[in-house]
């Protein structure tokens, strides 16, 4: 910063006092722009939900210390900002569980088009989750479940063979608005 420099060069003694605000401005202005990320996470572009999904693996991965990936092995566009970002919050929350709660190394998030339905699938390689816990559980796993009714979908937990879980929300497509198909 412009006037702690200015400060030292003068040996005034508010240098350091300087220092500590630019810091504090600057933590400040990261809070400001991951709490306008968290407020809409999923840009209204068709692509958005899946560029979203891809973040949230890269951050998953730094803030976890796991290794989370996102996969798609056709583009799944969503033009429906509602409907995308529903979708993103239950990976979130299926990510944040598998790696708190689970204790997951591995988390994987895969969206895929399948029919008249789009899945969006979020598989672990911890603990697994509990026979009670996947009917109501927490409020975050009763959230996914509203989140998924919403979109006039389902949403199901299964242990996997080798241990983990694999958390799966099927919805329909959304129509796609006239003038925006593929």
């Amino acid at each position: 910063m412009a006037l702690e420099k200015n400060l030292r060069a003068h040996s005034a003694p508010e240098a350091d006092a300087a220092a500590k605000i630019a810091t504090t401005l600057d933590q400040s202005l990261a809070l400001t722009r991951s709490l306008a990320h968290g407020l809409q996470p999923v840009m209204p572009e068709a692509g958005g939900l899946m560029a979203a999904l891809r973040e949230l693996a890269t951050r998953s991965s730094e803030l976890f210390k796991v290794r989370c990936r996102f996969a798609s092995r056709i583009p799944v566009p969503v033009h429906d900002p509602a409907t995308a970002t529903h979708l993103y919050r239950i990976a979130q929350e299926a990510v944040s569980n598998a790696a708190r709660h689970g204790h997951a190394r591995h988390i994987s998030i895969l969206l895929s088009a399948t029919g008249d339905d789009l899945l969006l699938s979020v598989s672990d390689d911890g603990e697994g989750i509990a026979k009670s816990t996947r009917g109501n559980g927490g409020m975050g796993i009763r959230t996914m479940h509203y989140r998924a009714e919403s979109l006039g979908g389902s949403l199901s937990f299964h242990p996997r063979p080798r241990g983990g879980t694999n958390v799966i929300c099927a919805i329909p497509k959304p129509r796609t608005p006239k003038g925006k198909e593929h």
